[in-house]
């Protein structure tokens, strides 16, 4: 996958938000051949876009009936989990919607010894590639960022 830089997934977002996971259901798709996982967040704060005070968010892959499916570079979410993350609806919901980017679409929020809170990207299963060469390269967001930091670069970015 092409790396994303936070310009790039600002402006391929319709939301950007902070906010806790509240609950994770896996689901098989209508047809029966694939799992997939509804991640429900509590919005704790909208950084761009009118999220309301929860989302769903679809995140391909997951565990239901014993059936676990694994999709490489999928975010995966814990309940509890502080997290922002950037959003496209999807189809005509206002209510569900998809991480930009996979896995470069989530960011945990952690605290660090010193009680600074930084996004944190974490790219499991996820290469990215230069353009044209498709030379494996590095995130734009590699090194965690302070959370304010974020949001301002996030603000910031024009449509």
């Amino acid at each position: 996958m092409l790396p994303l830089s936070v310009d790039a997934l600002t402006q391929r977002s319709d939301t950007v938000v902070r906010g806790k996971v509240k609950a994770t259901e896996s689901r098989f798709t209508p047809d029966g051949k694939r799992v997939y996982t509804v991640v429900t967040l509590e919005v704790s704060e909208a950084w761009k876009g009118n999220p309301g005070s929860t989302l769903e968010i679809q995140v391909p892959g997951g565990s239901l009936d014993g059936i676990d499916q694994k999709v490489m570079g999928a975010p995966s979410f814990e309940v509890g989990e502080d997290a922002v993350v950037f959003l496209r609806r999807l189809g005509t919901s206002r209510k569900v919607s998809s991480i930009v980017g996979m896995a470069q679409g989530k960011l945990s929020v952690q605290v660090d010894s010193a009680g600074n809170e930084l996004a944190v990207q974490q790219l499991s299963g996820l290469e990215l590639v230069e353009p044209g060469t498709l030379k494996p390269v590095e995130s734009p967001l590699r090194e965690p960022v302070p959370v304010g930091k974020l949001q301002a670069k996030v603000r910031a970015v024009r449509p």
